[in-house]
């Protein structure tokens, strides 16, 4: 700092915008440390635009020097230093409020050495409506935006997009963190690009990430609504975002320029074992994902809760190595997390992969699963309804449980078509609703057991259920007093309990006990091709029933069903394996009291 800033004379002291007068003499009756008087108690100022702070120090003995600064929150900004020999100077410094801006602090000392520190509070106003008269989220100037906004921007009319143009979010130090483009080609980063193209993410969890096709650009109505590509905000920090006019048509845009949407996100981490997700309401996060990579941080075996206010949720998700997890609703049908993804957009079952280097070359392995679960224990799911809304025709699962581990899903709704589930390990659903129609319930679970649940065909010619149990051993697949329906237009007789993936190497081990069924479930029940692993059921393996009904409760004629490949359980095979919860979990290490 340029020492002249504060050059004294008898008049007048000035450097930089800034001016300091001395004054008349002063000879108190007794010395006193230097006293720091401003002209106004508070200032209030708008953001952005030049503002004035004068005052005046006094002091016995004479000052030796006075010394300003800009509070930018735990930042302060030095504005100069003047030296003196006299007992009075008068300040009057100019400068430029950002929405950090808290405070004008002054320090003064004088020859006896004392020294005398005052801070004048700032409370800055920001103009948060508009971005060039259209409404955006976060707010222009907010100084608390979510480390996972979206950036939303209200058009008078629906917009459409363009085939080109460029948004981008710089640092308010001009580093570029993140490139969404419209032809999807190559993000280019001020730190070289993660990113093969715009339309691929990196979901980070634990140590790995989980690499998606994802879709950064989307119009709800008349709000255009772009993502950011996951984990590119920090706390703390100052942004500002650009926008290429030709981003969308058919609407008056002149897009939006460097300075023009400016915001700063929450400065500090929440810190607590309970946090809250809301899409749109005062929370700790706007995703349930960055929550989910918070949870992470407390450790993996630190129970931790997050509650999700209603809303949708339009996101994929992915937790790993992280137990006692619970993420719960604040309403059952109110809470609704969603996705478009299928097979033909994020190829197979999918898994986690090493986080790449700068400008490395990935492929899409993350899934076709709204939720990837990787390595957790004890993962809740609690009062939410999860979707993956691509519709038929596509393999297109809400959740992939790849764990060996204990998943628990209590009052949800878990909605897709072909294969709507995928899990393995241990786990209990609980007055759940599953929807789908073809092998919607699938997987190499050890034990599964959906107990007072509702398992829905949305179509006719469909398959509820095709298991890859592990072992001859393992009971796979059981459905306790659950009720098999039916979505509107599904014929009578035209679905069947289970199909055989027909590979020696699993068991097609599935029991329905004191289930009641609807019409659409097929004579035979079970379907006959390829033949299930083993050919012929028993009570330790293969397809089994127990006590079947329709919905009113009264006994279904079982005499057509599928032989030798399925069973009926005598009540002794039925009071020994499978009349409740613990019974079925007799044989688990750890039993069945987790379940509650």
């Amino acid at each position: 700092m340029n020492n002249t800033f504060f050059y004294l004379s008898l008049l007048a002291l000035s450097l930089m915008g800034a001016s300091c007068a001395s004054q008349e003499n002063i000879t108190p009756d007794s010395p006193f440390a230097p006293v720091i008087t401003f002209d106004e108690d508070s200032y209030q100022f708008p953001v952005d635009v030049p503002a004035t702070i004068s005052g005046i120090v006094t002091s016995s003995p004479a000052l030796t020097s006075v010394s300003c600064f800009v509070v930018n929150g735990t930042e302060e900004t030095a504005l100069g230093v003047g030296y003196t020999t006299q007992p009075s100077l008068s300040f009057s410094q100019t400068f430029t409020p950002t929405v950090r801006t808290t405070g004008f602090k002054v320090v003064a000392k004088n020859q006896a050495g004392e020294e005398t520190v005052k801070i004048a509070a700032i409370a800055v106003t920001v103009d948060e409506a508009t971005v060039n008269n259209l409404p955006v989220e976060p707010k222009n100037h907010a100084r608390n935006a979510y480390i996972d906004t979206y950036l939303r921007i209200e058009f008078p009319s629906s917009p459409k997009l363009g085939t080109a143009g460029v948004v981008a979010i710089y640092q308010s130090d001009g580093l570029k963190v993140d490139e969404l483009r419209l032809d999807d080609a190559q993000p280019q980063l001020s730190n070289g690009s993660l990113y093969a193209s715009t339309k691929i993410d990196l979901l980070a969890c634990s140590d790995r990430v989980r690499a998606v096709n994802y879709r950064p650009f989307t119009v709800q109505e008349k709000t255009l609504v772009i993502k950011p590509h996951y984990g590119v905000l920090e706390y703390g920090k100052e942004y500002y975002v650009t926008i290429d006019a030709s981003v969308v048509e058919d609407v008056s845009f002149d897009g939006v320029a460097a300075g023009q949407w400016t915001f700063a996100t929450k400065a500090n981490v929440p810190t607590a074992t309970s946090v809250t997700v809301d899409d749109d309401g005062d929370a700790d996060f706007r995703t349930i994902q960055a929550a989910i990579a918070y949870s992470v941080t407390k450790g993996k075996d630190e129970p931790v809760t997050i509650q999700i206010k209603n809303g949708t949720y339009e996101e994929l998700l992915f937790v790993r190595n992280k137990n006692n997890l619970t993420l719960l609703g604040e309403s059952r049908a109110g809470v609704v997390i969603t996705y478009d993804n299928y097979d033909q957009w994020n190829g197979g079952t999918g898994g986690s992969i090493s986080r790449p280097a700068a400008g490395e070359a990935i492929a899409t392995a993350g899934g076709r699963a709204v939720f990837l679960m990787e390595s957790c224990d004890m993962l809740r799911l609690e009062n939410l309804t999860l979707t993956n809304s691509h519709g038929p025709g596509n393999q297109a699962e809400t959740m992939y449980f790849n764990s060996s581990y204990r998943l628990l899903v209590v009052n949800c709704n878990l909605h897709s078509n072909q294969d709507t589930m995928n899990i393995k390990g241990y786990c209990w659903f609980y007055n759940t609703l599953v929807a789908g129609d073809v092998d919607f319930i699938w997987g190499g679970a050890q034990i599964a057991l959906f107990e007072q649940c509702e398992i829905r065909s949305v179509t006719a010619n469909g398959y509820i259920l095709q298991a890859r149990v592990p072992a001859a051993a393992d009971k796979g697949f059981v459905f306790l007093e659950c009720r098999l329906t039916k979505g509107a237009g599904v014929a009578d007789n035209s679905t069947w309990l289970a199909r055989s993936a027909g590979n020696a190497s699993y068991y097609d081990n599935i029991s329905f006990i004191r289930c009641r069924m609807d019409t659409h479930i097929a004579t035979a029940g079970w379907y006959n091709s390829p033949a299930p692993n083993p050919t012929a059921a028993s009570a330790s393996a293969g397809w089994k029933e127990y006590g079947s009904m329709d919905l009113n409760g009264a006994a279904l004629p079982v005499s057509g069903r599928l032989s030798p490949a399925s069973c009926q359980l005598t009540e002794s095979e039925y009071n020994a394996g499978y009349k409740d919860r613990a019974t079925i979990f007799a044989g688990y290490t750890n039993g069945s009291a987790w379940m509650n």
